[in-house]
Order: structure tokens, then sequence, then C-alpha cells
């Protein structure tokens, strides 16, 4: 059993288990039930048919609720997956196997504000999806999902901005413009203010 000092998050507590494994092959689960372990020897035999180094199940139906979640979440790596011409974001599920070797490579390197599976994927293009039943049990008992859509929003924060060097370069490249941009316009309305004064309306 792993204790951390406080509760850091899923995905980095997630990290710490699998740096403390030894195993051939590593799996992880969400904690409220909404994945069913009896999937795992399925999921290890579909990764060693397909020589594969990581597999990940694959929801058959909307696993969070409301849809407009899980719409989000798609949504998001659809995005990221287009930007970075890496089609395995779209199958990231924290309900995944993994090659043990490859899964605590990665999580030595991962940090406080890490998305795990884009680190992963540095090490392994090998990735393959298991379609299987996935029920947010949490939802179905008390009505509310276990994750809320705060978590969702920082998750798709850390893929978009672990992704690749290309969205950084694009947020920069904004940021210039409007830098660029803003002493221009202070410039121009100051002129007109001190010299056109009766050009502007209030």
């Amino acid at each position: 059993m792993i204790t951390l000092s406080r509760n850091y998050g899923q995905h980095p507590a997630t990290v710490a288990g699998i740096s403390y494994s030894s195993g051939d092959w590593v799996v992880t689960l969400d904690e409220d039930l909404q994945h069913d372990p009896k999937h795992i020897l399925d999921m290890l035999k579909l990764c060693v048919e397909h020589d594969a180094d990581i597999v990940y199940a694959k929801p058959k139906e909307w696993v969070h609720k409301p849809a407009f979640r899980g719409l989000s979440s798609r949504c998001a790596k659809a995005l990221v997956s287009y930007m970075t011409n890496n089609p395995n974001t779209r199958h990231f599920n924290s309900f995944r196997l993994m090659r043990g070797t490859i899964a605590r490579t990665a999580a030595s390197i991962s940090s406080h504000e890490s998305f795990y599976d884009i680190v992963l994927s540095w090490y392994s293009d090998r990735v393959i999806p298991f379609q299987a039943q996935v029920v947010d049990q949490r939802y179905v008992e008390d009505g509310a999902s276990g994750y809320t859509l705060h978590k969702l929003l920082s998750h798709a924060r850390k893929l978009i901005m672990m992704s690749d060097v290309k969205v950084l370069c694009g947020v920069g490249l904004i940021g210039g413009f409007l830098l660029g941009v803003c002493p221009v316009l202070l410039i121009y309305f100051t002129t007109q203010k001190v010299f056109f004064p009766e050009t502007i309306q209030v």
C-alpha cells in the first residue's frame, strides 16, 4: 500500500502506483467501480495477439452523465489527435493495460502537471483499443458523476498543453500577435483622444 502525503489527484496517484509496480504488465482502473476487472485477461490476450504495448478500454456507450461531458472529452481528444497527427490520442482512457517496462519509464518522468497518456505515447505507438462495457457506477447509484466538470476541464487542459510543441507555438503566436496589436491600438486611441477628441463618441 502506498500512502501519499496529501491528496494530489487521480493522475499523480496513478503514476506513483505505477512507479512502485514490478510486473511484466501493469493495469490501471478507476476507483469508482466503472471499470470491471473481468476484462483484464481479455485485454492481455488481445495485447499479446497483436504484439501491442498498450491496450485502452474503449467504452461502448457514454460513460459520463450528462452526455455533453463525454462529448466534450471526445472532442478534445479528436482535436489533439488532429493537431499532433497522433491517432492513439482518441483511445486515451484510465482503464489501460501496459507493458510494465514502458509504463514505469513513462511514470518516472511524469510530473504533477503531466498527462500520463501523452508521456506514455512517447515510448510506444503500438496501441490498440478494446471494446468494453464501461459504466459510471457512482452515477447509477446516487446520480453524481465520478468526474466533475472541473476535473474534465483540467484533464483537457493538460492533454492539450502536453501534446505537442505545435500547440504551444500556436498559443505563442496568438499571444505575440495580441502583444503587437495592443500598443498600436493604444497609440491610435491616445492620438485620437488628444488631437481629434470630437471624433470620439461616448
